[in-house]
């Protein structure tokens, strides 16, 4: 019986031993290919525009005219032409209607902007500011939030 026992032992020890020392087939390496290829992807940074603020967004309207729109946190929305030239006047400017920002750092201001899916027929687009408090607030808040429409005069 001791035998027995001793052998038993001796076939599960060499049996782990064997599962352990087996390569498992596995998923390659992140960055790998099946075959142990390395991925390449190569990345670069160009600067399209310069002298904003705090840019927090940079949209197409989709309208085929190559313009991007970018909002800045301070409330303006500036185009960027097809040829990545911004132009000088303003798309929008929403400093009026918003609560005044603090200089060194504030998480309100214009933070976002979105156009209509038909736009280039419509004119229609969507903005995301910080407004003044509004009157009865709860106590505590500093500003209203406010999602806003708006649509672009076809003479301009």
């Amino acid at each position: 019986m001791k035998k027995i026992i001793i052998f038993v032992i001796a076939v599960l020890v060499i049996g782990v031993g064997i599962y352990f020392l087996i390569p498992k087939k596995s998923e390659p390496p992140f960055g790998q290919l099946g075959s142990g290829k390395q991925l390449t992807q190569e990345i670069s940074l160009e600067l399209l525009a310069e002298g904003f603020t705090s840019p927090v967004a940079l949209v197409s309207a989709k309208d085929e005219t190559g313009r991007m729109f970018l909002a800045d946190q301070i409330g303006l929305i500036k185009i960027i032409n097809s040829q990545g030239k911004v132009l000088a006047n303003n798309f929008l400017d929403l400093r009026s209607k918003m609560v005044p920002l603090t200089q060194n750092y504030d998480e309100r201001g214009l933070l976002g902007l979105a156009f209509h899916p038909n736009f280039k027929e419509n004119g229609r687009f969507f903005v995301y500011y910080s407004a003044p408090l509004k009157k009865n607030a709860p106590a505590g808040w500093n500003h209203t939030s406010v999602v806003s429409e708006f649509t672009v005069d076809k003479n301009n």
